[in-house]
């Protein structure tokens, strides 16, 4: 096997878990054990990390322009040591929710995080538009000593829905950290030798938190909510429309006014496949809502607003595994077979609904690629 080019180390999975992974990595100058053995340390680890999607960033992102949140957004630093202190170090200003104390956002939307990890990175070792399909356990008896390998087969993911998927390259590692959600693993990955049935059956029964949400801004002229008796950061009622909770999504320093919706989206509705009809829904729920409320100054200006985003987090290939949700599924609870290594720790879990302790949000996301650094400093 001395014509392969192997990696020390592969991360597959470019949302917040991977790129905190390649973060630590990297700021440790890869000094860490590299065989499963923990006989061999380098002082410079070899590392990749592979992304499916054209960027990275995983189920964080901003809209275009206007700096919204149109992924996660929160964090509750009380809570969650291991989000705030990455943040705190990546030195990211924070603000209070305004409709909501309790809850503190990231200046400049929560993707300035994944932003600040990336821009310290090399940018030679994130490879995106590579989706893993295969990973094989493989012997490396080089120098006379057996050694296990990872095989990881790749596609490069079609770019629209007419096109196909075009094949890959083949990536060898010493160890390869799957830091994505468990249920697109099961469905997207096939192992050789197969994981425990344990493991299987965590990663099958696992749901991946608010990927069945499509998120809608509206951006108006001003914050007139907060004038007129608050109430923008509430549930909203199903039966009025496609929107089941809004909250105030306006920056930091009052440049950009607006308010975001989370909604489920029927599938017979027209505005499955119409963005301007779902923000023009949206709207008409709040106004009925503020009308109930008997709020009549705030439903009068409901409608009134200027532009729109819309990230529908179904239909996004490699987030969702259904791209035709006909529920939210509750918040995730811990699964410990998640996080377990395989392959004598070859093999390695991130992702936040594989973490023990916050699965399914950013502190999650975070905590399990601080789980994983943990185990290859061991």
């Amino acid at each position: 096997m001395n014509s392969l080019d192997v990696f020390d180390m592969i991360i597959v999975g470019g949302g917040l878990s991977g790129m905190t992974v390649a973060h630590e990595i990297h700021k440790q100058n890869g000094n860490f054990p590299t065989s499963s053995s923990g006989k061999d340390t380098l002082q410079h680890a070899k590392w990749a990390l592979l992304e499916a999607q054209s960027v990275v960033g995983g189920r964080l992102k901003n809209s275009v322009r206007d700096e919204i949140d149109l992924g996660g957004a929160w964090i509750w630093p009380r809570y969650q040591p291991h989000i705030s202190k990455l943040v705190a170090d990546l030195d990211i200003p924070m603000f209070l929710q305004p409709d909501d104390p309790s809850s503190i956002r990231i200046v400049g939307g929560a993707y300035q995080i994944v932003d600040h990890l990336q821009g310290a990175l090399p940018k030679e070792n994130i490879l995106t538009n590579v989706a893993v399909t295969s990973c094989t356990k493989i012997v490396d008896n080089q120098g006379g000593e057996n050694k296990t390998l990872v095989r990881l087969e790749t596609i490069t993911p079609a770019a629209t829905n007419g096109d196909h998927d075009q094949t890959g390259k083949s990536f060898f590692a010493r160890r390869v950290v799957f830091a994505c959600p468990p249920k697109l693993i099961y469905l997207h990955v096939t192992f050789e030798p197969p994981l425990s049935s344990e493991k299987q059956a965590a990663m099958n029964a696992s749901q991946t938190w608010m990927a069945g949400v499509t998120k809608v801004a509206l951006i108006y002229p001003s914050a007139f909510w907060k004038d007129n008796g608050g109430a923008s950061n509430m549930g909203l009622p199903r039966n009025r429309g496609p929107a089941f909770q809004v909250y105030d999504a306006s920056t930091h320093d009052g440049s950009v006014s607006a308010l975001t919706f989370f909604t489920l989206v029927p599938q017979d509705s027209p505005a499955i496949n119409d963005d301007k009809l779902l923000a023009d829904q949206c709207a008409d729920q709040l106004k009925y809502t503020w009308s109930a409320m008997r709020l009549p100054e705030l439903a009068n200006k409901a409608k009134a607003f200027q532009h729109s985003f819309v990230q529908r987090w179904p239909i996004v290939r490699y987030i969702s595994e259904n791209n035709k949700p006909q529920r939210i599924n509750p918040h995730p609870s811990p699964m410990p077979a998640l996080s377990k290594h395989d392959w004598d720790g070859a093999l390695l879990f991130a992702g936040s609904e594989s973490d023990s302790s916050d699965p399914g949000v950013m502190e999650g996301a975070v905590g399990s690629a601080l789980n994983v650094m943990n185990i290859l400093k061991k």
